[in-house]
Formats: structure tokens, C-alpha cells, sequence
């Protein structure tokens, strides 16, 4: 399988910033989360 860096929406760009807001406010260490999708 290959995959690509995700394309994702302004919804699902807002969910992706909250919940590094939520990783960084339970552990106080700064996390980037990123986002793949498996080719077709």
C-alpha cells in the first residue's frame, strides 16, 4: 500500500489543531500531528 499526505478540510483541520491544543494542555509537551490517506 502506498499512501500520501493527506488533504483535509477546514473542518477536519480545526479537529486536528484542537486536539494538539489538547495534547500540549494534558502533558505540557508540544506534539504535530499529521495526516495520511492510503492511495487508490
Amino acid at each position: 500500500m502506498e499512501y500520501k499526505v493527506a488533504e483535509v478540510s477546514e473542518i477536519e483541520f480545526e479537529a486536528i489543531k484542537k486536539a494538539e491544543k489538547l495534547m500540549k494542555d494534558e502533558t505540557g509537551k508540544d506534539f504535530i500531528m499529521g495526516a495520511w490517506e492510503r492511495n487508490k
